[in-house]
């Protein structure tokens, strides 16, 4: 599940224009919505700490892992520069971790469970957070929405960004297969540091499987868990074959 080693530099840039604090805004009002004591939060791939971050200025604890030591160490230099305070990073990988601690909530946002590429990884990241959340506890996540990915399918797409003074070129391709329900995605990135005049660069391939409601309840099925809520991510409209972000919210029964 590691796929940002050569790309977490990057990252932030790369998402610069998202807006972390409306979509942090958007996860409590959901949790607040079931349980409204849920104060301790474990985020299964938290990346390089933003949605944390503004989870933690709400004034909830929040523990964040993520796969990648290099966007860990990235959220772990945000805490040391200006973060609130009970926010904490570790490396580790969603489909195994374990720590002897319970909490309230369990999130998993940005299409973190698309990385989950088989319906026994996905069922292994339910786990886990089945094994943190106490009877009654919530696991809320987003994900690529099948029907959607299936209608139009991705398309390549290139950006144009800085990263301080260096001239960034992004392109990502995806290359679909409908049989098997997996996007990989091939990103190119061309970097030039002023003032060499040469292009630098680097590639990484991010494998994802999109879902489908029934992949999603088959897992909440295998581990403990029951449906609450499907929904458009951030709108909260009704799923649609025009979805491509889907919000679920399932609690451990």
């Amino acid at each position: 599940m590691n796929a940002f080693g050569n790309l977490a530099r990057f990252y932030d840039a790369v998402y610069a224009d998202k807006d972390y604090a409306a979509e942090a805004a958007y996860v409590l009002k959901l949790l607040d919505a079931y349980a409204p004591a849920c104060g301790r939060l474990l985020e299964l791939g938290s990346g390089t700490g933003r949605h944390a971050i503004e989870l933690a200025r709400a004034g909830r604890q929040v523990s964040g892992i993520d796969a990648s030591s290099d966007m860990v160490a990235i959220a772990n230099e945000r805490i040391a520069a200006s973060a609130p305070g009970h926010l904490s990073f570790g490396t580790a990988d969603a489909t195994r971790y374990r720590e002897d601690r319970q909490y309230d909530a369990v999130i998993a946002c940005f299409h973190v469970l698309n990385y989950m590429t088989t319906p026994e990884a996905l069922a292994a990241a339910f786990a886990t957070a089945a094994a943190h959340l106490p009877r009654h506890g919530l696991f809320l996540f987003d994900s690529w929405h099948g029907p959607a990915v299936r209608r139009s399918g991705p398309e390549t797409r290139v950006r144009d960004l800085r990263v301080g003074a260096s001239e960034i070129v992004r392109i990502a391709q995806p290359e679909h297969d409908p049989a098997r329900q997996t996007v990989d995605v091939k990103y190119r990135f061309f970097v030039r540091q002023p003032p060499a005049a040469a292009w630098e660069l680097i590639e990484e391939t991010h494998h994802l499987r999109y879902l489908f409601r029934d992949d999603v309840l088959a897992a909440c099925a295998q581990t403990g868990f029951e449906l609450l809520l499907d929904e458009e991510w951030l709108s909260g409209k009704p799923l649609s074959d025009a979805t491509w972000g889907a919000c679920y919210l399932a609690r451990r029964i």
